[in-house]
């Protein structure tokens, strides 16, 4: 079988602010703007 996986990347302004790993299965901020979003996201499923 064939192990798959999805990341999905969100950018403002030509900077990746969060990202989902589905490895991992949640959303990680990169930069503190993407902290509130990954936390929302992550506690909302």
């Amino acid at each position: 079988t064939e192990d798959i996986r999805l990341l999905m990347r969100y950018i403002y302004n030509q900077e990746e602010f969060v990202y989902f790993d589905s490895d991992k299965g949640f959303y990680i901020p990169k930069t503190e703007l993407g902290r509130p979003d990954a936390d929302s996201w992550n506690n909302n499923p």
